[in-house]
């Protein structure tokens, strides 16, 4: 009986048994180390967030991304190329989880004293907790004009690793956000031909919150926490999980909105001449044909592609997680998808834990991004030493003020 499964070989999963091991917690990882950014981004992508934001927490230091970009003389400029991310975060798991045991998980099961995790080749493994950290792979949202529609027809953004495979292709993409319109400007610079679709009468862009942080020196710094997630003021409730947890839920769900409108980064504007946008429309109906697809738009005019690319973003629902069954499901308290968490991010199920985008409903939106990893990994792993009676000896206690400073520095 192990004391606790993570599920999740990305930053979330990485950080959190990370933590859990300095704090004596006897952990085993499940998971394909950095998978989802590997093998579903764009080649070309950049972070949105900047480089103060994009650390995977450790309580060891020496683990940033900037100290690992510094180390190999790749500090950049502008934005951090995913795949240096990825090899960020490759690196990290070398460093900090060599064990981690790359298979995939199939199902979990309660009982009386913990849980049974089986693994794809039927192994089974029993454990006391156990801490889903698997991402938002298996929540892309697809709308339901496009239900029927082939693959061969239309896939998601997070499918088209190769943007070069659509050169001479004429492509529609759906959204306004970053994905939809960095997708737009590396396909377009493939060679393809591209019109974006957006309900959006225009384009947000992001002027990023980093250099006023820096430009205003002291003012900056409380202005804009290093979390880099959301405008003042709401930027400072994101900054802090614990006192956003304790809001109404209906104050938490508003936040979260307003936080996550579709929004891109200004360092896009250059990249997109070429790029047709039909602001303010709808897909209607989409109609595939042959080898090309008809959209019939709500003004009531159509578009013909080749291709379609849906930049429509991700749904939490933990019913198309394959690997909890009926049973668990119907003992985990949701709503709208989300489950219901405690301060150690522990579900209605006792010892089953869920962090990352999941906890988007309780702890807000900073838990979409890799800066939430400083504060749920500390939390989680304070909340399973305190209830083993262990004295964590590297985390802070969760419910402790936690400053806008102290969540980027675990």
């Amino acid at each position: 009986m192990l004391e606790t499964i993570v599920i999740g070989g990305g930053p979330y999963g990485l950080s959190a048994t990370t933590h859990l091991r300095k704090a004596g917690v006897e952990t085993k990882t499940f998971g394909s180390p950095m998978s989802f950014w590997r093998d579903h981004t764009p080649a070309g992508m950049m972070l949105r967030s900047a480089l103060s934001a994009s650390d995977i927490a450790s309580p060891d230091p020496g683990t940033t991304l900037a100290a690992y970009l510094g180390g190999r003389g790749a500090v950049p400029e502008g934005p951090v190329p995913v795949s240096s991310f990825v090899d960020y975060g490759t690196w990290f798991q070398t460093r900090r989880l060599p064990d981690i045991d790359r298979r995939h998980i199939t199902e979990i099961l309660a009982e009386q004293d913990g849980f049974c995790v089986v693994a794809e080749d039927g192994e089974t493994f029993r454990a006391k907790r156990v801490v889903v950290a698997t991402g938002i792979a298996g929540f892309a949202h697809r709308p339901s004009a496009f239900e029927y529609a082939p693959s061969s027809l239309v896939s998601h953004s997070n499918d088209n690793p190769e943007p070069a495979r659509f050169r001479g292709r004429r492509v529609g993409i759906i959204g306004s956000g970053q994905s939809a319109i960095e997708t737009a400007a590396l396909m377009s610079e493939a060679g393809a031909e591209v019109e974006v679709i957006m309900r959006a009468a225009r384009i947000r862009w992001l002027h990023g919150a980093v250099s006023l942080r820096d430009q205003l020196g002291p003012l900056g710094r409380v202005m804009f926490p290093r979390t880099d997630v959301g405008s003042p003021p709401l930027n400072q409730v994101i900054a802090r999980p614990a006192l956003f947890r304790t809001l109404p839920a209906a104050a938490r769900v508003s936040i979260d909105r307003r936080t996550m409108r579709a929004s891109v980064a200004a360092w896009l504007k250059p990249r997109i001449d070429g790029v047709r946008l039909s602001t303010s429309r709808t897909v209607v109906r989409a109609e595939p044909r042959n080898d090309q697809i008809g959209l019939a738009l709500d003004d009531a005019s159509v578009r013909k592609f080749d291709h379609v690319v849906l930049a429509t973003g991700f749904r939490i629902n933990l019913a198309r997680l394959a690997f909890l069954n009926r049973e668990l499901l119907a003992a985990l308290r949701r709503t709208a998808g989300y489950p219901h968490l405690n301060y150690g991010f522990e579900s209605s199920v006792k010892g089953l834990h869920f962090i990352g985008a999941t906890a988007a409903y309780s702890f807000g939106s900073v838990t979409r991004f890799v800066a939430g990893t400083t504060y749920s990994a500390a939390a989680l792993s304070a909340a399973i030493c305190s209830s083993s009676r262990r004295v964590p000896n590297t985390v802070a206690h969760p419910e402790s003020a936690l400053t806008s400073e102290d969540l980027t520095h675990a």
